[in-house]
């Protein structure tokens, strides 16, 4: 029959790509079912102005295991080393709460302030609530006025890194913000691993997949998708946990409770992006990125400047966490007064209207729900294997929120779509 298959696979991001690619290379036959018009998932590669832009994941982080970067021949990909304002401060601008450039007393104390917390961070033994050790630090450390804007700019740039507010995150996670973690940024465009994985594969793209049945003692998988049904021994689910959580998909009969419970647990991290498109550059080309410390709640505080990674004047704004969600409601006066509102008054005269602007709204996005996923204070990081077992040898998980390790990473997607492919080889 023309619609039975070995495996579905329910996703066409890297984790889904990963999965198909190694059970068709061990012979099966495989089906992968993508809702968008579009493969990649997450990985979203914007080729409008005829240069690489990034509106999903940019980064390979963790570069030296990341298997992702281990591949980067085999998936041609180009990369330039990316280092943060603490460890090269010379590659990064500060401006204060009044839009002028921090002297370099003030850009040193604003280091030691930020390099402190994560000191102070490093001694403690992951007990202690997030809300509380936040609270404790910076009101010991902000009696001065400038201060106090090292503890907006603090907060706003730790939600932009978790895609959530500080307070909610499990402490467990503390420990890994302090590893070392070298990370590059792919300037050919990300899209590229994603063409090679899928590569010769049975796509369907445009079809969300809408009720999966499944019968773990006849070995069958009925899976609704587009108007379609299609027939399989096994399915490996790997769309975000955000479509889980809010129900996209009918499974009969239902998950198990264990399941659901790591569902329910697991949060949604949410980056949203402003892409700036210049005529030309009216900032410093060389500087890799641009911090403002707020003195305004919606303002963006944080730029990366794509000058030196793609010689193009773009700018990139980021906004993490509640005001992330925030962002997707915005008119497009709120938005400019956002994102280009701070160039304006730091640059003035020389400040020019970008050509063009794309914002991202990932929680928004009926096919993600979110950027990634975080791990909420008082949840187990168990939470994630218990997403990615097995469910009775039939129905099988991958996607980063099933990495123990490397959630919320390209790579731990990556990763766990190899572990799901193997699961399923066992099985059969």
């Amino acid at each position: 029959m023309k619609n039975v298959f070995d495996v579905v696979i329910v996703g066409a991001g890297i984790s889904g790509l990963a999965a198909a690619r190694e059970c068709s290379q061990n012979g099966l036959k495989v089906l992968v079912l993508e809702a968008r018009d579009r493969l990649g998932g997450r990985i979203h590669t914007d080729r409008s102005k005829g240069f690489p832009v990034e509106l999903g994941a940019g980064w390979l982080h963790d570069f030296v295991h990341n298997p992702v970067a281990a591949a980067a021949e085999r998936f041609k990909l180009e990369t330039l080393s990316f280092s943060t304002f603490l460890e090269d401060p010379d590659e990064h601008t500060i401006y204060g709460g009044d839009y002028n450039k921090l002297d370099p007393i003030q850009k040193k104390k604003f280091i030691s302030y930020v390099n402190g917390f994560f000191e102070t961070l490093a001694q403690e033994n992951f007990t202690v609530d997030p809300a509380q050790f936040f609270t404790n630090f910076t009101d010991a450390h902000c009696l001065a006025q400038e201060n106090k804007q090292f503890k907006q700019w603090l907060y706003r740039g730790l939600s932009c890194w978790m895609g959530t507010e500080f307070p909610n995150i499990n402490s467990e996670v503390w420990a890994t913000i302090n590893e070392d973690a070298r990370q590059v940024y792919v300037t050919n465009g990300y899209d590229h691993v994603i063409e090679e994985l899928a590569k010769n594969l049975d796509i369907r793209l445009q079809s969300p997949v809408t009720q999966v049945k499944w019968n773990s003692s006849s070995g069958n998988v009925e899976v609704v998708a587009a108007n379609q049904i299609f027939l399989a021994s096994k399915i490996i689910i790997s769309v975000p946990i955000g479509v889980l959580k809010r129900n996209k998909i009918e499974f009969i009969p239902p998950l198990p409770k264990t399941k659901k419970q790591a569902i329910d647990a697991i949060g949604l991290a949410v980056l949203n992006k402003a892409v700036l498109f210049f005529e030309e550059c009216f900032w410093e080309k060389d500087q890799l990125t641009f911090h403002l410390l707020p003195s305004e709640h919606e303002e963006a505080t944080f730029y990366v400047n794509h000058y030196p990674l793609l010689k193009q004047p773009v700018l990139v704004a980021f906004c993490g966490g509640e005001l992330a969600k925030a962002s997707e409601g915005w008119s497009e006066f709120q938005q400019k007064k956002s994102f280009t509102g701070p160039l304006q008054k730091i640059y003035q005269k020389k400040f020019k209207e970008p050509e063009k602007i794309l914002t991202t709204a990932w929680f928004k996005d009926p096919y993600a729900s979110c950027s990634y996923t975080y791990l909420p204070h008082g949840i187990s990081s168990d939470m994630f294997l218990q997403l990615a077992k097995p469910v009775e040898d039939t129905l099988f998980f991958a996607g980063e929120a099933t990495h123990p390790l490397r959630y919320a990473s390209v790579h731990g997607a990556y990763e766990s779509g190899l572990r799901a492919a193997a699961e399923v080889g066992r099985s059969l």
